[in-house]
């Protein structure tokens, strides 16, 4: 039957209905399609939205639209028009929304701020400034959301009310998934917000409102316009929403008033509409600044602004610019193309800075004293410039060489411009960024510094070979006897006329406790003096960045080699493999602590020198500049080697407190680029060398010459550290290098002492092959100690059976004084510990909350702190959990694998394999961790050790216990077969029998002890093996005692008396630390297996109390799969009852 009413009066819900579309409501008046999340119908408007297509419309387009994506087809107008007139069309089942109050479920699973900082830094453009300011208001956070067995980190925007009440949220995903979000990242209104409010922020005290569509955009705007923002309110409106617009109109002017209004969810919507209809607030314009609309400039942000206006309710627009080549524009693309603009600024500044670079190397002086060449070769010379002959030697489109009196210098062929004169030449360059853009600037740039190094070198070249060519001439024209008196000169040695004449420098020793000398100071080891040439052999690749030294670069470096040659020498003698600690003022009275490594191989690169030839390396090339060794089969040098150069002699200004070290370095493009945790400047502001930090070692990584823009971004972009004092070590010596007297009056031995108490390893970088040892069963002795103890080396055996408790005093002595053999092997004497009953409890009461840590670090910790409960290092305690180290704490120590590849002895090359790839060789070496009682911050959920769950939590872990063994074969009964006994593993017929009538506790334990010997002492297992008794009883009732520790039970009762009967057998106490090994392995696996078990009894109902905390906590191991593949999981705020999120969505 058809319709009686005209197809435009259908309502969209019914006609969406008759499509097939399931239909979420968001809001009061919006409703999202299943299927594809940006689609939005508003009710009001009875039209659509599909945000990802920018696709919209009424009923009509709907049909088309929708049926389209449905078969593929296109649907023409009379199709769509006829299915509407002709159709049925049952009414939507229309739920009239319930105000309930909002209800935030994601609190508990809020973590810190730093992948959403680095999503709205990186991708959004925003500044961490911006970032921070909003997060002050508290409207901004970031949490981790599940959907289905996805988890992933969001970014939480909040709307606070007048009294800061949180009515409302709104989120942003931060990594992409296309497979499940339509726009590539989740963006969403949390259930039950307050559908008229959105983020909000107040600057002074507001008289007027500004309205952005999103937070992102109002953000943008924010940080775009914040110089001139004052007494507003900021709101986002998480769309075009004239009800929200409505709603702050009315509470503002109540607040402006001193009176109260009170939201009322069927008025408010219409509120400001009737204020224009029936007053004259709106009229003449008078008050249109009291709103600005800053939406999108697109169509339906135009559309919203024009609806509102022939509506009487007259404001101000501020619609971002439209982008050349784009349509359409929001104000986070504006922050973007600001952003990149800037970058594009920087460029050009740098190129500008490179060709004032050029003006100093634009003049040939044509002297006597310049050349050291005879009067007569320099006329000829002169001539020869002066003539036309000189512009035959080179070819160029931007410049020429104008000739003068002895001088001769290259300039612009345009007369309007000079190389001489960079302020006009800068405001000539802005002129053709706006004529031309900024890419064809570059480009123009770019030509122009790579014109002008090929005219100053085609001149150079041609200058070289007509003074031979005058000399052999005037040779010629010469008698013989005339000819005796003259000498060719070497003119790569003209000094350049800052080095000192006396090359070879003092004749006095350099000590190495002093750091205020020159670097022209020489050792008495005298070496020849630096000078560079080459072969000049053909090299078929370059580093990127770097190009074959021509014979121009070549005079360049000869100009400089004396400064070269005497600053490698001080590196090699004074700072060379040696940790350098830079102690930072800090906010507190604390100060902070930099340690860069300054190892011999680091020099090399900071000169911007790279020699060509075959067994070279960095430090080889250190000890060739020192020595004198400058001749190499071919060269190659960076873009900018003579920039490095000129201010490499300044290098040891950075050893000095007068010097500054900077840090938040992410809004300097230069530095991002570098990829610079730190920058160290010296105090004149010259010289910079920017400082890389991998895998928490730091060195430096480049050299820079100090420009305006450079040191222009320091100051207003990073952070600046003064510095109070810095600390070297090196040879086992801690001395210190220099203190800041401003603040530091007892001469640094305060802050010398900190080093030392803080335990910080300042000694230098051993050669990895030294530390590499054979080590057969990683247990951190190495196979020649063990042998000398007596012990195997392929087991872990102790022949002596005198017990001997372990002293905490002398472990942490021995950890202080890095004496790794003595601290092994007092511990493997300690293992003779646990033949008592209770220390052997409490070893393994520490396993169960480190099961995954082998015995020897399980034992290292309980000699340091008996009472350890969760260990982490200190960065990850910071950045992970939330927490910080307190003050004055010491660390523990544990042993932790280095993997590192393989050298060859004598070459120092890395050894590689068949296929090509380094080998590689492993060691241990003591790290830092420190226990959570030595940290405070936010609260973690505590790790239990007691059960307190319900039935249901027993019947969940038997579940998994069951379905752990089935997966294994391993079936399990319950009768009475096992008689006086309360279980048994039969391994003939492959199954566990478990006595009924036991405490739903006492049932697991057991359980959990015939797993065990389900799993060690099976048939297959077996083979060839013969286990006393004793030996398979202490294997199996150890990991029971694990496994009921680490779910929390009660394990009071457990008993390992007959451990005594050990120390009179020689073999058994030989086996007991083997034993051990053997139970963490079970103990752990077994963990992990009934873990990831459990993860499938999702649907349990967890009542909250320790045994759920422990059961989530573990639960995010499982889930470790998940996250690799997109998603995210915080462990301290997984360790909540993910139940919470579930029921309260």
């Amino acid at each position: 039957m058809a319709q009686e009413k005209p197809w435009r009066d259908l309502s969209i819900l019914d006609v969406a209905q008759s499509l097939g579309m399931s239909l979420d409501r968001v809001g009061s008046r919006y409703y999202s399609w299943e299927d594809h999340d940006s689609f939005m119908i508003n009710t009001q408007s009875n039209s659509f939205k599909w945000y990802s297509r920018d696709k919209f419309g009424d009923v009509l387009n709907l049909v088309q639209v929708v049926r389209e994506e449905q078969t593929g087809k296109k649907v023409s107008f009379k199709e769509a028009k006829h299915y509407l007139e002709k159709g049925e069309f049952e009414p939507f089942n229309y739920v009239e929304p319930t105000f309930e109050p909002f209800d935030y479920y994601l609190k508990p699973y809020e973590t810190d701020t730093r992948d959403a900082e680095s999503y709205l830094m990186k991708e959004r453009s925003l500044s961490k400034e911006t970032i921070d300011f909003f997060k002050s208001k508290n409207v901004l956070s970031q949490a981790t959301l599940k959907t289905g067995d996805y988890f992933e980190p969001v970014i939480v925007f909040k709307s606070l009310g007048y009294n800061n009440e949180l009515l409302g949220a709104s989120l942003q995903g931060i990594r992409e998934n296309r497979e499940l979000y339509d726009r590539g990242r989740l963006k969403r209104i949390m259930k039950r917000s307050d559908g008229m409010s959105g983020l909000s922020i107040d600057i002074g005290k507001p008289n007027r409102l500004i309205f952005a569509e999103a937070p992102i955009d109002l953000m943008s705007y924010y940080e775009l316009h914040k110089d001139k923002l004052q007494d507003v309110r900021l709101v986002a409106m998480d769309g075009l929403k004239e009800a929200t617009i409505s709603r702050y109109f009315m509470e503002l002017q109540a607040e402006i008033t001193n009176s109260s209004y009170e939201v009322n969810w069927k008025e408010t919507p219409s509120a400001l509409e009737k204020v224009a209809q029936v007053t004259d607030f709106f009229k003449n314009g008078k008050n249109n600044s009291v709103i600005t609309l800053a939406v999108d400039n697109d169509k339906a942000g135009k559309d919203f602004v024009n609806k509102l206006h022939n509506k009487g309710i007259n404001c101000e627009t501020d619609f971002p610019p439209l982008i050349s080549g784009k349509v359409k524009s929001d104000w986070n693309d504006i922050l973007k193309q600001e952003k990149i603009n800037k970058k594009k600024y920087e460029e050009i500044q740098d190129l500008i800075d490179t060709v004032e670079s050029l003006s100093q190397t634009a003049y040939f002086w044509v002297s006597e004293e310049d050349l050291n060449q005879p009067s007569e070769v320099v006329s000829i010379l002169d001539d020869w410039f002066s003539s036309d002959k000189v512009d035959t030697a080179y070819n160029s489109e931007f410049f020429e060489l104008i000739v003068g009196d002895y001088t001769y210098m290259i300039e612009f062929k345009n007369k309007e411009l000079s190389l001489q004169n960079i302020e006009e030449y800068s405001k000539y360059i802005s002129n053709r960024i706006n004529e031309i853009g900024f890419e064809s600037t570059i480009k123009e740039l770019e030509m122009i510094i790579t014109d002008f190094n090929q005219v100053k070198l085609a001149i150079s070249s041609e200058m070289d070979k007509q003074i031979d060519l005058i000399r052999n001439r005037l040779i010629k024209e010469k008698s013989p006897e005339e000819s005796q008196g003259h000498r060719k000169m070497d003119r790569s040695k003209i000094s350049s006329g800052f080095l000192q004449e006396n090359l070879e420098g003092s004749t006095l020793p350099v000590s190495n406790d002093t750091f205020e000398q020159t670097v022209t100071s020489h050792p008495t080891v005298s070496y020849p003096l630096l000078h560079f040439s080459t072969d000049n052999i053909t090299v078929s690749n370059t580093r990127a960045g770097y190009h074959v030294a021509t014979e121009t670069d070549l005079r360049n470096l000869n100009y400089y080699a004396p400064a070269l040659q005497s600053t490698a020498t001080w590196y090699r003698d004074i700072l060379s493999n040696s940790k350098v600690t830079y102690l930072l003022k800090g906010e507190d009275e604390h100060p902070k602590e930099v340690i860069v490594d300054f190892s011999k191989d680091k020099f090399a690169h900071l000169t911007g020198i790279r020699p060509i030839g075959s067994g070279l390396n960095a430090e080889k090339v250190l000890d060739d500049l020192v020595e004198g060794r400058g001749h190499y089969p071919n060269i190659s040098v960076s873009h900018g080697f003579i920039d490095k150069v000129q201010v490499l002699p300044l290098l040891q200004e950075i050893t000095m407190s007068k010097s500054f070290v900077f840090d938040h370095l992410e809004e300097i493009a230069k530095m991002r680029s570098l990829k610079a945790s730190h920058v160290i400047q010296s105090e004149n502001k010259n010289l910079i060398v920017a400082l890389k930090t991998v895998d928490d070692v730091t060195f430096p990584a480049s050299l820079l010459k100090s420009k305006g823009t450079i040191n222009n971004q320091l100051i207003e972009n990073a952070k600046e550290n003064e510095i109070l004092g810095v600390v070297r070590q090196r040879n086992n010596r801690t001395e210190i290098i220099s203190i800041n007297d401003k603040y530091i009056t007892d001469g640094g031995q305060e802050l010398l002492e900190i080093v030392k108490q803080r335990g910080k390893d300042l000694s230098p970088k051993k050669d990895p092959k030294q530390d590499i040892v054979i080590d057969s069963d990683a247990d951190g002795l190495s196979d020649e100690v063990e042998y000398g103890l007596g012990t195997d080396p392929f087991s872990e055996g102790i022949l002596d059976d005198k017990p001997q408790l372990v002293n905490s005093e002398t472990i942490k002595e021995m950890i202080a004084d890095n004496k790794t053999k003595d601290l092994s092997m007092t511990l493997k004497e300690g293992i003779k510990n646990f033949l008592d009953s209770e220390q052997y409890k409490q070893f393994l009461k520490t396993m169960s909350q480190f099961h995954h840590y082998s015995p020897r670090n399980i034992q290292l910790l309980l000699a340091q702190n008996p009472t350890v409960t969760a260990v982490a290092s200190f960065k990850k305690w910071k950045d992970d959990f939330g927490r910080t180290v307190n003050k004055g704490e010491k660390s523990l120590r544990v042993w932790a694998p280095v993997t590192v590849n393989k050298k060859d002895p004598k070459t120092g090359e890395i050894v590689l394999d068949k296929e090509g790839n380094p080998v590689k060789q492993t060691y241990f070496k003591l790290v830092p961790v420190f226990d959570v009682s030595q940290t405070s911050g936010k609260e973690l959920p505590k790790l239990i050790n007691e059960l307190e769950g319900s039935h249901e939590d027993y019947a969940n872990l038997y579940r998994a216990s069951k379905e752990v063994s089935l997966e294994k074969g391993v079936t399990i009964e319950i009768n009475n077969s096992p008689g006086e006994a309360k279980g048994y593993y039969s391994p003939n017929e492959n199954k566990i029998v478990l006595k009924p009538g036991m405490s739903e506790q006492q049932t697991l334990k057991t359980l959990f002890h015939e797993m065990a010997h389900s799993d060690l002492h099976n048939k297959e297992t077996m083979k060839g093996k013969q286990l006393t008794r004793s030996t398979e009883e202490l294997q199996a009732e150890s990991v029971a005692y694990v496994v009921a520790s680490h779910y929390g039970f009660d394990t009071g009762e457990y008993t390992f008396g007959y451990l005594a009967s050990w120390s009179q057998d020689k073999e058994g106490l030989a086996d007991l630390e083997a034993q051990l090994s053997i139970v963490q392995k079970e103990a752990n696996d077994l963990i992990k297996r009934l873990d990831t078990t459990l993860e499938k009894y999702k649907d349990v109902k967890l009542q909250k109390g320790k045994f759920s905390e422990k059961l989530n906590y573990y639960r995010e191991k499982a889930q470790e799969e998940i996250a690799n593949k997109g998603g995210t999981l915080d462990p301290k705020e997984q360790a909540r009852s993910k139940q919470n999120q579930e029921k309260m969505k």
